[in-house]
């Protein structure tokens, strides 16, 4: 199956997109590298220089894919906080375009939301039924672009993906067990701030295989 991975080349997309070639799959990506990898780090069969935000060029992508793997994002909050405009851009906008690709070309879409949609609670237990309430713009940004997702005539499947941790090629130490990781290797200790707090993660390695079973379902 020919797979479209838009910011394939990021912290999640680099795990994933070696694992479904492992798998068997034609992988196409599509990112901007705004943050420096360069094509010879990226494994995938096709590589596209591309921002999610250029609706002709992710056109001409849309057209050569089955399925649609959507990781493309400003994907922390003091990034987004950074960047506000650019954020609700890519992350928001973007997705309003996206969306009508796949809803007028049939095509499955795969979209990558966040646990932080829920925002935050002293002693509530969230599920997939739980009333949603983000609380940065980041969650916001994902809350809304899932509706976008959820139109009936659309063939696709929202992940809410907890906080992810582990090996990727394009490695990241803003992430909570990465960050405990990098200070107990280069400090020689492990921060906890707080301690009686509690928070869902998931493996890089986890979240490739639910994206795998997701395109084939």
């Amino acid at each position: 199956m020919k797979l479209l991975v838009l910011g394939g080349a990021g912290y999640i997309g680099s795990v994933l997109c070696r694992h479904l070639r492992q798998m068997g799959d034609y992988v196409i990506v599509y990112d901007k590298f705004l943050y420096g990898s360069t094509k010879d780090r990226v494994d995938a069969d096709k590589v596209i220089y591309g921002d999610i935000c250029d609706t002709k060029k992710i056109k001409i992508a849309f057209d050569l894919a089955d399925v649609i793997v959507n990781l493309a994002a400003i994907s922390n909050d003091p990034a987004s906080d950074l960047a506000p405009q650019l954020t609700w851009n890519i992350n928001y906008k973007a997705n309003e375009n996206i969306s009508k690709l796949a809803r007028e070309s049939g095509k499955r879409v795969i979209f990558a939301s966040s646990c932080s949609v829920y925002g935050f609670s002293q002693n509530e237990i969230f599920t997939e039924n739980s009333q949603l309430a983000p609380v940065t713009l980041y969650a916001v940004t994902k809350m809304f672009s899932e509706k976008l997702y959820q139109d009936k005539n659309l063939d696709s499947i929202i992940l809410r993906f907890a906080t992810v941790y582990g090996h990727s090629p394009k490695a990241r130490f803003d992430l909570v067990v990465n960050t405990m990781i990098g200070t107990a290797y280069f400090d020689g200790q492990i921060t906890v701030n707080g301690g009686n707090q509690w928070r869902p993660v998931v493996h890089g390695a986890d979240v490739a295989q639910a994206i795998y079973l997701a395109i084939h379902a």
